[in-house]
């Protein structure tokens, strides 16, 4: 199973560098940072957050790169998180720049305009209602958490 989650992230690391290139029109200056990437795997499910970096908490921001895999009726492969003007939600982009999917997302009001360098991304998973037969919910904060685990930057909800 390790071995497993091994060869995931790796396959995943690798095609990090080849889906920023192929996002290049999209990205335009926005720079993203790898090395902070977040990497998430279950039963066939895989999930990488890449964040912008730094991060502009306000609309019309890129905010990063997520790689999904088995987590919803999207293709599998990697897409722009893009916080549109004027729009709740965060829009997962192709590399056309059409729009796939929009996630809700939350920042704190007091956030809007901030900038937060050196960006985290945490990935919280649950199941409503808790046990096995619950819906998987998955959460992504990119920016901190406080020990209370208070997102300090963007919450995005993906399923």
């Amino acid at each position: 199973m390790e071995q497993a989650v091994e060869e995931g992230w790796a396959r995943i690391k690798a095609g990090i560098e080849e889906a920023i290139r192929a996002y290049a029109p999209i990205l335009k200056e926005t720079r993203l940072n790898p090395k902070a990437a977040m990497f998430w795997s279950s039963g066939g499910m895989m999930l990488a957050v890449v964040p912008a970096d730094p991060i502009v908490l306000k609309p019309e921001t890129i905010i990063g790169l997520i790689f999904i895999e088995g987590l919803s009726d999207l293709d599998a492969g990697f897409y722009v998180m893009y916080w549109p003007p004027k729009q709740e939600g965060i829009w997962l982009l192709s590399p056309k720049g059409e729009v796939m999917k929009t996630l809700r997302a939350e920042v704190a009001s007091e956030l809007l305009g901030k900038a937060i360098s050196n960006p985290k991304v945490d990935i919280i998973t649950s199941r409503e209602p808790a046990g096995p037969e619950g819906i998987l919910k998955v959460k992504i904060c990119i920016g901190y958490r406080k020990p209370d685990c208070t997102c300090i930057g963007i919450y995005i909800e993906l399923f």
